[in-house]
């Protein structure tokens, strides 16, 4: 079991949740169960060490991971209460 945290360090606030592993598909499906819990989604995300989810390029793009870039296109509109539903597009970013 590995820890996933996502961490506001603005408020100095913290959340985190078991996976099963580290790869893309558990980081999709913890960060789903947290912006559940938390019934919003931050409006920058900053991963630290993420190699499964995807990389920087040379150019200086991003090029994200199947599954990832699959949660990225449809999953990051979470909805709290299962129906009015929280738009908010992420802004991903790689350190």
């Amino acid at each position: 079991m590995r820890f996933f945290v996502l961490s506001f360090p603005y408020s100095n606030t913290a959340v985190a949740c078991l996976t099963p592993g580290e790869n893309a598909e558990c980081t999709c499906a913890a960060l789903r169960g947290l912006f559940e819990l938390l019934g919003d989604v931050p409006r920058r995300i900053v991963f630290d060490n993420a190699v499964g989810m995807g990389h920087k390029r040379g150019d200086g793009g991003v090029c994200y991971t199947e599954p990832f870039g699959a949660f990225r296109a449809c999953s990051l509109h979470v909805s709290a209460d299962h129906g009015s539903g929280i738009c908010r597009t992420a802004s991903i970013v790689f350190s």
